[in-house]
């Protein structure tokens, strides 16, 4: 098992973090010259930027955004890109499209994130293991797991959340997210000790060889909780 941390662009979260994680996912946005040298992970730009590589009118801003990821990822000699694959929300949105915008960007160290499913008149895509498969199977990318945003997606749909991790998990994800999460109201990006998922039972499913990305706080006090948290129940499960 590999235990990594998320950060947006938090040069002291990073600093203090190194050498206390494998892994560090950080936001593709530009090239720092402090991430040389650390096991950084590169999340590519999505939706809360206004990326959505599903809507066709956005396939430029989509491109770009993935673009500098990438560069991002050559600066920091990254194995791994995490996208979005979008989701629909009007007339020119479609899962065809994202299929073939990603299929045609011909990187394999970009890996799909599964979405949570329905908000409003938003429909964002990748939220079964089903849909999940098709998009990997058709883009040839791997798989991120995002277990927050399938917890999400079960509860919108009224399944049986832990099993619904199970058949995710028959996909192989390369890397895995987890954060704290509260239910019905459906917080994420939290600390586990505000959290009321089963984390004994999330972590215990999880395979022997997980990379897990904890996607928390910024907080650096309550991180090193989660971390220590973490680490507990899985050499209690494992």
């Amino acid at each position: 098992m590999k235990i990594g941390v998320k950060t947006y662009d938090g040069q002291e979260y990073i600093e203090h973090f190194t050498n206390k994680v494998d892994l560090i996912e950080i936001l593709g946005i530009t090239s720092e010259e402090f991430l040389k040298g650390k096991n950084i992970v590169v999340h590519c730009k999505h939706e809360r930027f206004d990326i959505n590589p599903a809507d066709k009118t956005k396939e430029k801003e989509s491109i770009i955004a993935i673009k500098t990821a990438i560069e991002v990822a050559n600066f920091c000699n990254s194995d791994r890109i995490v996208v979005h694959p979008g989701k629909i929300e009007n007339e020119n949105c479609s899962k065809e499209n994202s299929i073939n915008l990603l299929k045609n960007i011909k990187d394999k160290r970009i890996i799909l994130e599964n979405m949570p499913g329905r908000y409003e008149n938003r429909i964002f895509l990748g939220s079964t293991p089903e849909e999940m498969e098709e998009f990997l199977t058709k883009t040839n990318k791997g798989f991120c797991f995002d277990i927050n945003h399938a917890i999400s997606a079960a509860i919108t749909n009224k399944l049986e959340p832990y099993s619904f991790i199970e058949q995710f998990l028959k996909l192989n994800p390369s890397q895995i997210h987890l954060g704290g999460q509260t239910l019905p109201d459906d917080t994420t990006h939290i600390s586990f000790g505000e959290s009321n998922i089963d984390l004994n039972k999330v972590i215990r499913i999880l395979p022997e060889n997980s990379e897990v990305i904890l996607e928390v706080t910024q907080d650096i006090e309550k991180t090193e909780e989660d971390l220590k948290l973490f680490r507990q129940i899985w050499k209690e499960t494992h």
